[in-house]
This record gives C-alpha cells, structure tokens and sequence, in this order.
C-alpha cells in the first residue's frame, strides 16, 4: 500500500538488516579482489582498514594526529561560511521578502548568482580571493547564501496576510510585524532550509581542498588517493556522512524544541497562532 506505514522496531530491524546486508557484499566483493591480487588496496579487507585507522589516528612527527588536524581545519571553514550565509542570507531575504524595491533590486541578483555552481568557478575565487582560509569560505557563501535568501524571500512572500491584518488592527508597528510576527513564523523553515545546505556546503568545499589545501579532509583525501590508500579515504568519507547525518538531526531536534508549534502539515499557522497567544500571555503576565 502507497505511504503505508510500519512500527518503530520493524523500521530499526530493517536499517540494520539493511546495513548488515550492506556490510556482507563489501567483504565479498574485497575477498573476490584479494583472491585476485592480495595486495589490492581499492577494496581494503578490514585488517587494511585497521591499519588504516591506525595510521591517521597515530601522533605524526609534529605531535599531532592527522584526523584531528584535518578535523579542526575543515570545521572550522564549514562553519565559518555556514555561520555568515546564515547571518547575511537570512538577512537579506526577510528584507527583499518585505520591501518590493529592494526586491526588484536584489532579487535579479540573487537568482543569477544562485545559478553558478562555486565549483566551476574556483578559477575565479583563486584570482579574487586567493588560497587562503577566506577563499573556502568564499566559496561556501557563494554557493548557499543565494539559495537561502531565495527560501527567505519565499517564505516571507507566502506568510498569510490575515496573520498580517489581524497584528496591524491590534497596533503593531512595521517593525514589531517583522519582529514578533513574521521572523517567528518563518525562522524553523529557515533552519531546515539552512539543513538542506550544509550538504552542498560540503561539496564545495571538499574538492576546494582537494585542489589548494594543504590541510583538511579533501587534501588527505588527496593524498591518500594518489597512494590507492582506500582505507584511508573511505573512513574519512563515513566520517564526512556521519557528521553531516549528525549536524542535520541536531538542528532539527533544535526547532522541535524552539518552536513546538512547528509541523509540516497545513495546521502549522493554527499551531503558530496558538503558540503566539500564549507567548504574549506569558508576557503579560510578568
């Protein structure tokens, strides 16, 4: 049956069956390779895998240990782009969403620019920028801040104009429109689009790395796959995916827990209306 549904202990039995299963054709297909070159390294046996954990898990001659290394140089650009397409991105999109001049301006741009992947024109962000810290997170903002404005935009063009008239006949400013009324409403679809991002996030900045980094999971990456070390670059990959699953999931438990009147169903505004009475009420009330 179309959308039906299953218990929670089915859905858990069939991951890990899934995963098992996953797990079984791997070592099969690497035990098929070995009986054919023993000392194949594009499909590591586990034993390869250890070897491989160990190596980017042992302290180098610097005193450090490449996974933390590359761990701390590659958050801390993801973040740093993430944090300022979210500040700017957001930003500009509830303006343009509010004032149709400023609209007709940005929005052109805005779209055209949210049209160019920042990995075709890495040429561009070496000459501009450099190869340094700020040309990653240059390419980071490049490629997610448009696309958030956009979602923004959107969002604040679509918000009911009842919520709108009914505030405006008890009041309110412009301002407080914006502040008490449409930024609440339009702030956990913000977040979630913001999730959807840090995937392509990711994928800029990883093969930027790739290219110019001398630090980082794209340049060990790099260098692990010049040396057909694969069992080196697939930890690292499952590392890339888990954090990322990680990340996503924590913002989402963060708007459940912000905004409890938040669904994805139709009845989000009723909840959103509710919500936002007994919020003044609670003010009231201090």
């Amino acid at each position: 049956m179309i959308r039906d549904t299953i218990s929670t202990k089915q859905r858990i039995v069939i991951g890990i069956f899934a995963v098992l299963l996953m797990l079984v054709g791997y070592n099969y297909l690497s035990y098929r390779q070995h009986q054919i070159e023993p000392k194949d390294t594009t499909i590591p046996t586990m034993t390869q895998f250890q070897e491989g954990i160990k190596q980017f898990t042992a302290v180098d001659i610097h005193g450090e240990r490449w996974i933390t290394k590359d761990a701390r140089t590659t958050i801390k650009r993801l973040f740093a782009g993430l944090s300022l397409s979210l500040f700017f991105g957001f930003g500009l999109g509830i303006l343009i969403g509010c004032k149709a001049r400023w609209y007709a301006f940005f929005y052109p741009i805005i779209a055209f620019a949210s049209s160019i992947a920042p990995t075709a024109a890495i040429a561009i962000f070496f000459v501009m920028v450099g190869t340094g810290f700020e040309m990653y997170v240059a390419m980071i903002i490049f490629g997610v801040m448009p696309i958030l404005t956009q979602n923004v935009c959107d969002e604040v063009k679509n918000f009911p104009i009842e919520l709108l008239n009914k505030a405006r006949s008890w009041g309110a400013t412009e301002m407080e429109l914006v502040w008490n009324i449409i930024i609440p409403h339009i702030l956990p679809r913000a977040i979630m689009s913001f999730c959807l991002q840090i995937g392509p996030a990711i994928v800029y900045l990883i093969p930027a790395e790739m290219l110019v980094g001398h630090d980082g999971f794209g340049y060990r990456i790099r260098l692990a796959s010049k040396l057909q070390n694969m069992n080196i670059v697939y930890p690292y990959l499952i590392m890339l995916a888990l954090f990322l699953i990680g990340f996503r999931n924590s913002l989402t438990e963060l708007v459940k827990i912000l905004f409890p009147w938040y669904s994805d169903s139709d009845s989000h505004i009723l909840n959103f209306i509710k919500w936002l009475k007994s919020f003044y009420n609670k003010l009231k009330i201090n």
